[in-house]
Order: structure tokens, then C-alpha cells, then sequence
């Protein structure tokens, strides 16, 4: 119960940490070791309370001894020990003794740590490049980080001085060199020098994305460009970033999808609909998850109830509470057998039966047996 309860705990402070839109917006593009299940080889993996790390032949390379472990980056992980945060290397060695209250996965050199309540940076020696002083810290994005102080959001550089001073009520991570801000109860966009390119006057924003960015005003969604022109009207309920072209869209309660000049590809029709991977998208009608083509051709036909997205070419997919998997043709390469659902990613997924946690390759075998309380995942 303890390990279950610190699982969610630690969760809700990621969710708190990795916040874009009333937070502090740690978010960059994925590296290679968070995409994968095993990076630098290994997996971390609960036995009882206690936590330590597999190969993929499912071989335990670091015993378990920690009392949480989080995944490898950078060649280091995150594990406590006696409710205080180090690091280990590969071998299993303390590098970075603990001390710390709570610590975060290294990103290009540097980790977030947190000491009395404050957060700073720290490097792969432990030295404190940014002393712990902040309410909370983000990640660094394009040579800058949200900090939060006294209730205000601001931005720092790598040395941990001041960019952009504490003032705004939410802000996000800069993205294509704008950032989004919330002040008296509007979003607007920043440049890196704090000034304003964009009033705030919008009720909701998105970061840019391929120069475009969500905007929303009186429940109604839109697309503005980089300079607060208005590319696609307000008038959908409801509008996503753009995937491979396509954006889905809400009218009257149906979702369809438009294309970046705003004309409608894929009529409103469906319950709900997923963005696009590997040319297919879930939807939803009427209980059913099935999986359309960029045409609006239904290619794997409503049957499953629940779906994922597909990665490396196959999806998890629930039927009558059990999850398997099948490849774009809709064809099972492994039945639905197992009690939790998670994506392939380098031709690895987690399972879980009976309570036990485990790892399977896209034939159905497993490299790491089902015998695992807990097995943390790919982000």
C-alpha cells in the first residue's frame, strides 16, 4: 500500500511539475531514451517494496534495494533510499548520494532536485549549477526554464538569472520563440525578452506548432499564426494541433477533421477521434473504437472497447476488459489476454496479469516474465 500510494503521489508531482497550461510547462521534444522502455538497456522493476533494474533478457543487473527507482537518462537514475533522492550509475553504483527530497531524470547534463521545499539544478557530479530556491523549476527549453515564486511565473537562463522576472499567473515553455502567458485571466505570447507580441485576450492558448497556434474566445476555437493574425476562424467547440496536416475539430458534439487552410476533410461524425499515427486514427461510434484512414475510410471496423494509438505499427485494444494487441490490418498479433493496456515502443510493451507485471515483444513472447508488483513505463 505504501509503494501504490507513493506511485500516485509522485505522479500527481509530475503532473504538477509538467503542467503547460496553469503550471510551470516542462515539456521539450522527446530524446531517444524516453521513447524507449529500456534506455541505456535497463528497466526498472518492483519486487515487494523494494525496486531494482532488468535487462532485456529480463536478467536482474541492479538488485532490488531501492525504495523507488525512476528510468535512466543520461546514464543516471533517480532512486530514494530512506525518503532521500540520489542517483545511480548503470552498475548499480550511488554516484550522487542521497539527499534530496525529491529528484528528477537527467536532461542534457542537468536535473531538477528539490531540498526544504525549493527546487534548483544540479549536474552529473551533483554540484548545484542553480541553487534551490524556486517553488517549483522546469525544464530547460531553448536556453530557458519556468520558474515559480511568491504565486508568479517567470523564465531563467542556465545560470539561473533572471530573464523574464515573475509576474505572470500561468505560463508555458517558449515554443518556435513565443511563449504563452496568463495574466488577469487572458492568454497571451511573450518573446524571450518578456515582451509581449501578442496581447493576452484569449481564453485559452496553445504553444505554436509549424507556426500555428490554438486560441480559443467565448467556447469557440481557432487558429492564429505568429503575429495574432487570425489563419482559421473561431468557430469550432473544439480544436487540437495539427498532425501530419490534419487537426481534429468538434461541431455540434461530432468530431472530424480540417486541414491547415481550415476546409473540412473528414466530416463531423464520430463520438470521439484520436490525432493520426502511422496514417490511421482511432474513433469512437457509438461504444465501439475502429480505425480510420486520412481519407475518413474506416479500414479496421468498430469492434473493441477501448483503444490506443498505434506505435511501431500496432495498438492495444480492450475486449470484454481484456487488453491484446493487433497490427493496421486489424489482425491480433497477440489476443486480448492481459489486464492493463500500454503501447509498443522498440518492439517492447508492458503487460500485466493477475496482478503482475511483465514484458512482451510483437511476437507475443515475453522477455521479461510476468512476475514483477510494478514496472515503471515509458515516460
Amino acid at each position: 500500500m505504501r509503494n501504490i500510494t507513493k506511485i500516485i503521489s509522485l505522479f500527481l508531482t509530475l503532473v504538477m511539475l509538467c503542467s503547460c497550461i496553469v503550471g510551470c510547462g516542462i515539456g521539450r521534444k522527446k530524446k531517444e531514451s524516453e521513447n524507449t522502455l529500456f534506455p541505456n538497456g535497463l528497466l526498472a522493476v518492483q519486487v515487494g517494496d523494494k525496486w531494482g533494474y532488468v535487462n532485456k533478457k529480463g536478467e536482474m543487473v541492479i538488485d532490488p534495494q531501492f525504495d523507488f527507482a525512476y528510468k535512466f537518462s543520461d546514464g543516471l537514475a533517480a532512486v530514494e533510499v530512506n525518503e532521500k533522492w540520489g542517483y545511480i550509475n548503470t552498475k548499480g553504483k550511488m554516484v550522487i548520494e542521497p539527499e534530496f527530497d525529491s529528484a528528477y531524470k537527467f536532461a542534457d547534463g542537468l536535473a531538477i532536485v528539490c531540498v526544504d521545499g525549493k527546487y534548483g539544478y544540479i549536474d552529473t557530479k551533483g554540484k548545484y549549477v542553480i541553487d534551490p530556491q524556486f517553488d517549483t523549476i522546469g525544464d530547460f527549453k531553448d536556453g530557458l526554464a519556468i520558474v515559480y515564486v511568491d504565486g508568479k511565473y517567470g523564465y531563467v537562463d542556465t545560470k539561473g538569472e533572471y530573464v523574464v522576472d515573475p509576474q505572470f499567473e500561468g505560463a508555458t515553455n517558449f515554443s518556435e520563440g513565443l511563449a504563452v502567458v496568463y495574466v488577469d485571466g487572458k492568454w497571451g505570447y511573450i518573446d524571450t525578452t518578456g515582451e509581449y507580441v501578442i496581447d493576452p485576450q484569449f481564453d485559452y492558448s496553445s504553444g505554436f506548432s509549424d507556426g500555428l497556434a490554438v486560441v480559443c474566445v467565448d467556447s469557440k476555437y481557432g487558429y492564429i499564426n505568429t503575429t495574432g493574425e487570425y489563419v482559421i476562424e473561431l468557430k469550432f467547440d473544439f480544436v487540437s494541433n495539427f498532425s501530419d496536416g490534419l487537426a481534429r475539430v468538434s461541431v455540434d458534439g461530432k468530431y472530424g477533421y480540417i486541414d491547415t487552410t481550415g476546409e473540412m476533410v473528414i466530416e463531423p461524425q464520430f463520438e470521439f477521434v484520436s490525432n493520426f499515427s502511422g496514417g490511421l486514427a482511432r474513433v469512437l461510434v457509438g461504444e465501439k473504437y475502429g480505425y480510420i484512414n486520412t481519407k475518413g475510410e474506416m479500414v479496421i471496423e468498430p469492434q473493441f472497447d477501448h483503444a490506443l494509438d498505434f506505435s511501431d505499427g500496432f495498438a492495444s485494444v480492450e475486449v470484454d476488459s481484456k487488453y491484446g494487441y493487433i497490427n493496421t490490418k486489424g489482425k491480433y498479433i497477440i489476443e486480448p489476454k492481459f489486464y492493463s493496456e500500454s503501447s509498443f515502443s522498440d518492439g517492447f510493451a508492458i503487460v500485466c496479469e493477475d496482478g503482475k507485471y511483465g514484458v512482451v515483444d510483437e511476437d507475443g513472447d515475453f522477455v521479461v516474465e510476468l512476475i514483477y508488483d510494478f514496472i515503471i513505463g515509458f515516460n
